[in-house]
C-alpha cells in the first residue's frame, strides 16, 4: 500500500510537469505567432501525456503499477519541476526571443525524458499501460528532435543529445 501511495505522489508530480509544460508551450504559441502551429502541436501532445499519466494513476490505484515508478526518485522529479518553474518565470521576460523559447523547450524535453524514464522500463513487465508510457517517452524524444530541427532551420546552435542512450555526453552542434 505504501508503494502505491508513493507512486501516486510521483505520478501526480509528473502530471503537473506535463500540464505545466503544455501551458508554457501554449504561451510560446501566443508569443511567437509565426510558429504558433509548431508550439500548439507540441502543447497538445503534452496534454495527451498528462492524460496517459492520469490513466497510469488509475492503474496504480488498482495495484497494477507496482514497480514502474520505483526507479524515479522524488529528487529527480523535483528537479524537473524546478526547471518547469524556471521556464514559467522566463515567460515574464519581455525580451524573450524565439531562440530563448526553443532553448527552454529543449531543456524541458531533455529533463522530462531523463526524469520520467531513466531505467524505468526495465522494472515493469509489458502491459497496455506500459506500452502507452513507452510511447510517451518516444513522443518526448520526438519533441526534442522537432525543437532541434527548428533550431537548425533558424541557425540556432544547440546541444545534440540522445535521451534513449544515457551516459552519452552532449556535443555542441
Amino acid at each position: 500500500m505504501r508503494g502505491m501511495l508513493y507512486n501516486s505522489t510521483k505520478i501526480e508530480a509528473c502530471i503537473q510537469i506535463e500540464i505545466s509544460t503544455a501551458e508554457i508551450y501554449h504561451a510560446f504559441a501566443k508569443r511567437f505567432p509565426g510558429a504558433r502551429q509548431f508550439w500548439e502541436a507540441i502543447a497538445r501532445e503534452e496534454e495527451n501525456h498528462a492524460l496517459v499519466l492520469i490513466a497510469a494513476r488509475r492503474y496504480n490505484a488498482a495495484g497494477r503499477m507496482t514497480g514502474f515508478f520505483a526507479p524515479l526518485s522524488m529528487d529527480m522529479i523535483k528537479e524537473t519541476l524546478d526547471g518547469v518553474k524556471g521556464a514559467r518565470k522566463r515567460l515574464e521576460d519581455e525580451g524573450l526571443t524565439m531562440r530563448d523559447a526553443l532553448e527552454t523547450a529543449l531543456m524541458l524535453e531533455e529533463s522530462v525524458v531523463e526524469s520520467y524514464f531513466k531505467d524505468a522500463f526495465s522494472s515493469e513487465p509489458d502491459s497496455e499501460v506500459i506500452s502507452v508510457l513507452k510511447k510517451l517517452l518516444l513522443d518526448s524524444k520526438r519533441h526534442a528532435e522537432k525543437i532541434t530541427g527548428l533550431m537548425d532551420e533558424l541557425g540556432i546552435p544547440h546541444k545534440a543529445f540522445n535521451p534513449l542512450l544515457p551516459g552519452i555526453s552532449p556535443e555542441t552542434k
